[in-house]
């Protein structure tokens, strides 16, 4: 999801739900396993969420909500 940035409009934030019994992953992790994507698309900021992204009843993410509740 993009975050407001002062310097580039948006930065790439990934918001990572873990499965039960998974183990936590850093952003380093994370950007190394995206490493064949363009760095502009690599996320600079990692928010993990041990109990799952929340959804709506139709089972969609509300983004707006949850850059509310996160940041």
């Amino acid at each position: 999801m993009g975050l407001e940035d002062d310097t580039w409009g948006e930065k790439v934030v990934a918001i990572v739900g873990l499965a039960e019994g998974a183990e936590e992953i850093t952003l380093a992790e994370l950007r190394e396993f995206c490493g064949g994507m363009a760095s502009y698309k690599l996320p600079t900021v990692l928010k993990i969420m041990p109990d799952g992204i929340p959804r709506n009843a139709m089972g969609k993410v509300n983004k707006k909500s949850l850059k509310k509740e996160l940041f």
